[in-house]
């Protein structure tokens, strides 16, 4: 209901409110996952906020959920492009990219939205997702030293996120366990059980 009223205010609004209402339409589309109907409002904002990464990122994102790569991408290399600290959208191109098979270019994605983000930017997704998800994508290529690299820089910024993001312990977690296994596949026993141990702090279920 609150869309269908936004709806018919539209031609009756100011710039501002109409950008305020499209951002509204749009979230509120994507947050229901009706992607298709998003799109169309994510579309509409990117004409009349041309300059801000936010609409072209989600924009990119809802065609990704809906399958339409080819056009995410472009979106996506736009949405950077404005803003090379928008690590979110760095993380959902390279997502897009992941599920075409495309995984050595997405490990290129992620590598480049780490290059550009040093330091973790102030009011944004963490650097640590960028790190894991490379990560997860090397380990998979049995590349188990690169992959040590990520994994314990991931488990370095995550030990200071997760202090007050509780959620990230499962992920951290994950980075302890993929860790341990590839140190065991590197014959380095001693640093697998460390590994190991420490992803048993973290889950029970894994006890």
């Amino acid at each position: 209901q609150l869309i269908e009223t936004t709806k018919n205010n539209l031609e009756n609004e100011s710039l501002k409110d109409l950008i305020d209402v499209l951002t509204l339409i749009s979230d509120c589309y994507e947050e229901l996952e009706e992607f298709d109907n998003a799109t169309i409002y994510f579309s509409k904002l990117i004409i009349v906020e041309p300059n801000k990464d936010f609409n072209f990122a989600h924009l990119a994102n809802c065609l990704n959920k809906t399958e339409k790569y080819s056009e995410a991408e472009g979106f996506f290399k736009e949405a950077i492009n404005l803003n090379p600290n928008n690590i979110w959208a760095f993380m959902k191109y390279g997502d897009c990219l992941t599920k075409q098979n495309k995984n050595s270019e997405a490990i290129l994605i992620f590598q480049d939205g780490i290059e550009k983000n040093p330091t973790q930017p102030k009011n944004t997704t963490s650097l640590f997702w960028l790190h894991q998800l490379k990560a997860h994508l090397l380990y998979e290529q049995e590349n188990w030293l690169e992959a040590l690299k990520d994994y314990e820089k991931a488990i370095e910024i995550c030990k200071e996120d997760a202090k007050t993001n509780p959620d990230l312990n499962n992920s951290l977690g994950l980075a302890y366990r993929r860790s341990a296994q590839s140190y065991y596949n590197l014959d380095k026993y001693e640093q697998a059980i460390n590994f190991y141990e420490k992803s048993q702090e973290l889950d029970d279920s894994f006890q």
